[in-house]
């Protein structure tokens, strides 16, 4: 049997043991260094001027009296400096710093600086946490509630280029977040192969303007049919693809010979019937018609937009009356994937049309602008209006022949809105 004990190492009093008085002092002696364990601070070498009883705990890098013993307990008992060998499990209160110091296999730990029942370092429900995960409840729900009003889920970080989010896991693999991901903007994203494999912006919100964009694109199997169903179900009016944003509408008066223009993206292939317009008033001349047209778009000159040529003329209607006039072409224009320009114009005065202005993300090119202290990066795109630039060219007989290529839009040095002077229709994909 050994004669001391297995944790503490305190001697035990032999049988027929003479001085007993003087092992039962060693062991009170042990026992007054470690039990309720308070240390002045963690310390590389012992202090001058001890006083009986001070206890430190000995810092990795020792030094002169405490050489050697790095990570133990150093006792002042009796005059003199005493050892012992921490182990794992041991707590103890640090002075200096006001914290609980835990030993584990890789040393003493901070546990922090409050020692009432609120604070907790790690904090396990129905599991155990981890250094990364200091939380963990696992059940079948959690509810946050309110005592009052509301209740606000905060999720901070430290700078922009830092994460604040939820990620959405299966198999403990991460497939959908949604927060700010290093930036500031909002972001909504997913990913195929979890936390290994790269994420996917899917929607992002500017933070300084509130504009929305679609990195990754949109869903090419349907159609936001913006304004309802027409016909037989298998047409609609709307925007042709879910990059345009309606934000505010009013009404533009139309100068007469004038032909404006404003850009639309198609985001797959599909069929353009037709296009919806709302004169508010007629033109002063009863005579006067409004017509509506598509074009391609051109390249950036990086100024200006350019029109290209002409893809559809939906004929013309009388201008003399105020109301919602529906253009049907006879023969539907099957459009590529890309970028396009409506058109419209009236070749009388007097005459006025609501449109709605929009934000179609994507169209758009940068360049530099002046020099100097007053070089700035300006962004072209198509303009409110891009008006042909023979104001005097009638259009009461059609589109003329030679309008297209050089009628160039005006510069948008700040963001890419424009007017949609008409709401097109399209045939949804699946229709026949």
């Amino acid at each position: 049997m050994s004669l001391r004990t297995p944790k503490l190492d305190l001697p035990y009093i032999a049988p027929a043991q003479a001085q007993k008085h003087v092992t039962h002092n060693e062991a009170i002696r042990v026992l007054d260094a470690l039990v309720q364990l308070s240390v002045i601070s963690q310390a590389d070498n012992a202090a001058q001027s001890p006083n009986e009883g001070d206890r430190y705990i000995v810092s990795d890098n020792s030094a002169g009296v405490f050489a050697g013993k790095a990570r133990n307990l150093a006792a002042f008992q009796d005059g003199a400096w005493s050892f012992y060998v921490s182990q794992i499990g041991w707590q103890a209160y640090d002075q200096a710093e006001e914290t609980l110091l835990i030993f584990t296999d890789t040393g003493w730990q901070a546990q922090g600086n409050d020692m009432s029942a609120e604070f907790a370092p790690r904090f396990g429900v129905n599991g155990t946490p981890d250094d990364v995960n200091r939380l963990l409840v696992r059940s079948e729900a959690s509810l946050m509630d309110n005592v009052g009003a509301g209740h606000q889920l905060k999720v901070n970080k430290a700078g922009p280029q830092d994460t604040a989010s939820l990620l959405f896991q299966s198999a403990y693999q991460g497939h959908a977040e949604m927060g700010l991901t290093g930036s500031n903007d909002f972001a909504i994203r997913s990913s195929a192969d979890g936390d290994g494999g790269a994420f996917n912006d899917a929607v992002r919100v500017n933070h300084n303007n509130g504009d929305v964009i679609f990195p990754s694109g949109t869903n090419r199997d349907m159609l936001l049919p913006t304004l309802g169903v027409s016909g037989d179900g298998a047409e609609f009016y709307g925007f042709p693809n879910l990059l345009t944003i309606s934000t505010t509408q009013s009404i533009l008066n139309l100068t007469a010979n004038r032909i404006y223009f404003n850009p639309v993206f198609v985001d797959r292939p599909t069929q353009f019937t037709g296009g919806l317009a709302a004169l508010t008033s007629p033109a002063s001349d009863p005579s006067a018609v409004i017509r509506l047209g598509l074009f391609d778009i051109g390249i950036a000159d990086g100024n200006n937009w350019k029109v290209g040529a002409r893809r559809a003329d939906f004929g013309a209607q009388s201008a003399s009356e105020a109301k919602a006039l529906d253009f049907s072409l006879g023969n539907s224009v099957l459009l590529d994937r890309g970028w396009y320009m409506m058109a419209l114009g009236v070749n009388g005065a007097g005459s006025q049309i609501r449109y709605l202005q929009s934000y179609t993300p994507g169209l758009t090119q940068f360049y530099i602008s002046g020099n100097g202290a007053s070089t700035i990066f300006r962004a072209a795109g198509p303009s409110a209006y891009v008006q042909i630039n023979n104001q005097a060219e009638s259009i009461e007989n059609g589109f003329p022949p030679d309008w297209g290529a050089e009628v160039a839009g005006d510069e948008i040095p700040t963001a890419f809105r424009t007017y949609s002077l008409f709401i097109p229709k399209f045939k949804h994909w699946n229709a026949p």
